[in-house]
């Protein structure tokens, strides 16, 4: 059962290959079915919402406010991009409460002031309190 985000393609790909794999081989005493529960994606409307086709998109319209905070909840995969918006604004990063990725991020230069080590499912209470709490823009 893949019931992985609807964007995190990377995932999906990874358990249709392992079904793949284990039917092909015969390993499992009976065939493996792939299932994917589709989760629906929200329409927040268009006011206050931007979409972005890539991280690189994304950092690019970032990059164009100056002593913003900010919070990234993207995870530790993509901490190295996201560096160059610290440059100009205060970026907070939620990350996993893993030793790898709390380290990976002291080691690319985040301050453990800015890592918000936790992890979800996040109510919408929980997301709302971090946002207060870290007075994010």
């Amino acid at each position: 059962m893949d019931a992985s985000h609807p964007y995190a393609q990377n995932i999906s790909n990874t358990v249709i290959s392992m079904v793949s794999y284990l039917n092909e081989r015969n390993i499992a005493e009976k065939k493996i079915k792939y299932i994917r529960f589709e989760r629906k994606i929200l329409d927040y409307g268009t006011e206050n919402v931007f979409q972005f086709k890539s991280l690189k998109e994304l950092i690019v319209f970032l990059n164009k406010f100056e002593n913003k905070n900010i919070l990234s909840t993207l995870g530790s995969n993509s901490l190295v991009e996201l560096r160059s918006i610290e440059e100009k604004n205060n970026l907070f990063i939620r990350i996993l409460p893993t030793a790898a990725s709390i380290q990976n991020a002291e080691k690319l230069g985040y301050l453990p002031k800015n890592i918000i080590a936790m992890q979800g499912p996040f109510s919408k209470e929980m997301n709302v309190a971090i946002l207060k709490n870290y007075k994010i823009d």
